[in-house]
């Protein structure tokens, strides 16, 4: 439910998409019309139900809820145990083993479809899954901390680099602080809002936000400048300016 739900709201965008499964546009507000037409009829539990069926089984196809793949350490597939082939083959296979051997996040519980990150007392449960998967690998726990520094050193060691979070993003808490900036600022960081998971990556759409049109505009003044300073912004007809946040 907790993988489910949040997973959900990372992949919030307003139309619909498939990007780890197949949803209808604006997937919360669904999720949450869903649930409330079952809570006022004081089902509480069947509210539940409904929110998350939206994610998990959007299709309508699945007839049996395995529950005993959703426990810590249970049993794993090797494909995911989803109605639908994934659109980029077998890419849970490469991000699960990122995820045992750099994040330690819990994806195997549901084979691909969660991004919660573990508890402290689970983490031998997913390590033993992981190996159980993929053999004798080292989860480090620390990696990202050890390699590349918290947040703040990233940006101020880095050059022509942007990061960037929607708002709706459940991920954006452990991004890097919006108010830092390398010392030459062409690194920085971006907090868009009304946009979900690097929804500035994706395709434009006419349903995008106008927070998301002009952090879009920002990211490509940025590169611009990378690319041949601000004549060559002039010639795209964009700003040279960056901002923290970007608002609607």
């Amino acid at each position: 439910v907790w993988g489910a739900l949040a997973t959900l709201a990372c992949v919030d965008y307003p139309y619909p998409a498939g990007l780890i499964v197949p949803l209808p546009a604006n997937p919360v507000a669904v999720a949450c019309t869903q649930a409330l037409s079952q809570a006022g009829r004081g089902q509480l539990l069947g509210a539940l139900e409904a929110a998350v069926q939206v994610f998990t089984n959007s299709t309508g196809s699945l007839v049996c809820h395995n529950t005993s793949m959703e426990l810590v350490g249970g049993p794993t597939l090797a494909a995911p145990p989803t109605p639908f082939a994934p659109a980029l083959g077998s890419i849970n296979v490469v991000w699960n083993y990122q995820v045992c051997t750099e994040l330690i996040l819990e994806p195997l519980t549901t084979d691909g479809s969660g991004f919660i990150v573990e508890r402290e007392s689970q983490i031998a449960d997913v390590e033993a899954a992981c190996r159980a998967r993929y053999g004798p690998i080292a989860s480090r726990h620390h990696w990202l901390l050890q390699e590349f520094g918290n947040g703040a050193d990233i940006v101020r060691h880095t050059t022509n680099l942007i990061f960037s979070d929607g708002v709706k993003d459940p991920w954006r808490v452990g991004a890097v602080p919006h108010n830092v900036t390398s010392p030459d600022q062409s690194a920085f960081h971006i907090l868009i809002a009304d946009a979900a998971h690097h929804q500035d990556l994706r395709f434009s759409d006419s349903r995008d936000s106008v927070a998301l049109t002009r952090a879009r505009a920002t990211e490509k003044a940025a590169i611009a400048r990378w690319l041949g300073g601000q004549e060559h912004a002039a010639r795209w007809g964009l700003s040279g300016a960056h901002a923290a946040s970007v608002n609607g």
